[in-house]
């Protein structure tokens, strides 16, 4: 049976024997033990101080046993003096005349707490311990999030050199680290780029990872094994299976658009999969839009993916943007016959020659958007080149 210690100091001489006093009177079964040396461990102190003098001298030692976090019951007639003191400390204070019955069961009871106390100690401590792991956890899922981020960016290539004066300006803006939208520019020769953008269905890391797939899919199938351009709807057609061979049980989707432009020509040719429709402005005043006519990509097996020709005209900028935007920039009052984003896009679109820099600006004064955004913006001045000649 576990006997508890108490430690005793007792600088009034004319107080004799307490420990003999506290045991006779001791409610539990065990009696306690009794120490006058505080390095014992004791599990609750008695100190006795007649006077302010003495009560000083025992300062330092109720300082240690708050510090161990012993329970202590002080025995002194000057409560006024320690009244601010032992509230700071958690010491128990009574007066010099109390009976040993009650002393007895004061100390009795602050051993019974105490052990209460170290349960709700060990408690705390655990929670303590485990809010710590857990920190260190996100702290681990934070450092991943952001490897995952500039991964990701590094799949997604955005040629900026103008190819016979054309070039793309692109916007990519994650709601979170990162993101299921995705695009790529590529120049394929000295007078072709391809582009693509795409929106993988959902949001955080598993439409991400959906993203990256796609990116490395796109990456093989840009041009055949004798390095002719596969046609836009063949590249969707290719992405669509892949996307299907990598589903199995956990059916994922995704929008898209994809398209190559012949710079020298200024033919565009262009496939999309369920993906926002693409907004052509023609100089600065007639918009048209083109329309992605095929199915998500994931969904059917055979999908067909149609694709259309047109030819740029000089100072044409055609806009391609992931869904985000439909809420990121809408207007209200609109009476044209665009949808209100477009008429956003086609507004500053005849402000600012960089329609892409404008509408990051803008964003970049909203609080929050709730879904990522992502936009490529093709350029077809006039070619200063062709004028030279």
């Amino acid at each position: 049976m576990y006997r508890p210690t108490i430690y005793i100091q007792d600088t009034c001489k004319s107080r004799l024997k307490p420990q003999i006093d506290v045991a006779r009177c001791w409610a539990g079964s065990t009696p306690p033990k009794f120490t006058k040396n505080i390095d014992d461990a004791p599990d609750a102190a008695i100190l006795h101080a007649s006077t302010v003098e003495e009560l000083l001298e025992m300062l330092p030692t109720l300082l240690q046993l708050h510090a161990e976090k012993i329970p202590a019951l002080l025995l002194c007639d000057h409560q006024d003096f320690l009244e601010e003191l032992t509230s700071k400390l958690d010491i128990i204070v009574a007066s010099t005349q109390i009976d040993d019955a009650t002393a007895s069961g004061i100390l009795f009871g602050m051993l019974q707490r105490e052990d209460e106390v170290s349960i709700l100690r060990s408690k705390v401590g655990l929670m303590a311990s485990m809010r710590s792991s857990l920190q260190e956890d996100i702290d681990q899922m934070n450092d991943d999030l952001n490897s995952a981020a500039l991964l990701q960016q590094e799949f997604m290539s955005s040629h900026t050199d103008p190819v016979h004066s054309i070039y793309f300006n692109t916007l990519w803006r994650p709601t979170g680290v990162v993101s299921g939208d995705m695009y790529d520019v590529s120049k394929l020769d000295d007078d072709h780029i391809s582009f693509f953008i795409a929106d993988a269905i959902g949001h955080g890391m598993p439409a991400a990872m959906l993203a990256m797939a796609i990116s490395k899919a796109l990456t093989g199938c840009r041009t055949d094994i004798n390095g002719v351009f596969t046609s836009p709807s063949e590249v969707l057609a290719t992405l669509n299976q892949a996307i299907l061979d990598r589903n199995g049980n956990n059916a994922r989707f995704a929008t898209a658009m994809y398209g190559v432009i012949n710079c020298k020509t200024r033919t565009l040719t262009i496939a999309g999969a369920g993906h926002p429709a693409a907004l052509w402005m023609q100089g600065s005043s007639t918009t048209k839009i083109i329309e992605s006519e095929g199915p998500l990509l994931g969904i059917f097996k055979d999908a067909d993916f149609p694709q259309s020709t047109v030819t740029i005209g000089e100072n044409d900028r055609v806009i391609f943007y992931s869904d985000g935007f439909e809420d990121a920039l809408e207007q209200s009052n609109i009476k044209s016959g665009l949808p209100s984003h477009l008429q956003a896009i086609y507004n500053i679109g005849c402000q600012n020659d960089n329609i892409v820099e404008a509408i990051n600006t803008l964003l970049d004064g909203k609080t929050t958007h709730h879904d990522d955004l992502t936009m490529l913006c093709l350029h077809a001045p006039k070619n200063l080149a062709k004028r030279a000649a």
